[in-house]
């Protein structure tokens, strides 16, 4: 089984907020990342939000075997009933909360098939 991490970013509450995420598959080799700015929100919105776009997208590839992953205690806490998302530390999603930094200068949803194009275009360090 592979892995989705997710997180999200909001500067003010309400705020202009942000989510980022990436796919990896059961090897750790990653297959694709996101980022996507969210407008003015609030922070629980920008975190539930980065999760049910995460699970969207999965659902869109046929990536049946990807578990989502995320640092929000309430998004884990808002999706329990269904068992949807479960925690990671903030440490293990410092990739996925560095995507989501990268959205504040996007306007709309982006997305890559390698996330090392997006590396070189932001010189962010996945790992």
């Amino acid at each position: 089984m592979g892995q989705m991490q997710q997180d999200g970013s909001a500067r003010g509450d309400p705020g202009a907020t942000d989510c980022g995420g990436l796919f990896q598959n059961k090897f750790a080799a990653y297959l694709a990342c996101f980022t996507a700015n969210l407008g003015v929100r609030n922070s629980l919105y920008e975190e539930i939000m980065g999760a049910i776009l995460a699970i969207e997208l999965v659902e869109h590839k046929g990536w049946r075997y990807l578990w989502p992953e995320c640092d929000s205690l309430l998004t884990i806490q808002a999706s329990q009933n269904y068992h949807l998302v479960t925690h990671t530390y903030v440490e293990d999603n410092s990739c996925a909360n560095k995507l989501a930094s990268c959205a504040r200068d996007s306007s709309e949803f982006c997305w890559w098939d390698s996330p090392l194009i997006l590396l070189e275009q932001n010189s962010i360090g996945m790992g």
